[in-house]
């Protein structure tokens, strides 16, 4: 499958991608319940992405 430009998907680099971004919104928040939800789900992309390797 490709995407629109012709580029293959790699969901490895899109795991990466969204845990950069998660990560930049993390620092944004200011509720400590939504910063621990955010760490919660970034460290399960870790996890996955570690299981890709």
């Amino acid at each position: 499958m490709t995407m629109k430009r012709g580029r293959k998907k790699d969901p490895k680099y899109y795991i990466e991608m969204r845990i950069e971004q998660l990560l930049e919104d993390r620092k944004k928040e200011k509720d400590s319940f939504n910063r621990q939800w955010l760490w919660r789900i970034i460290n399960e992309l870790k996890y996955v992405a570690a299981l890709m390797d």
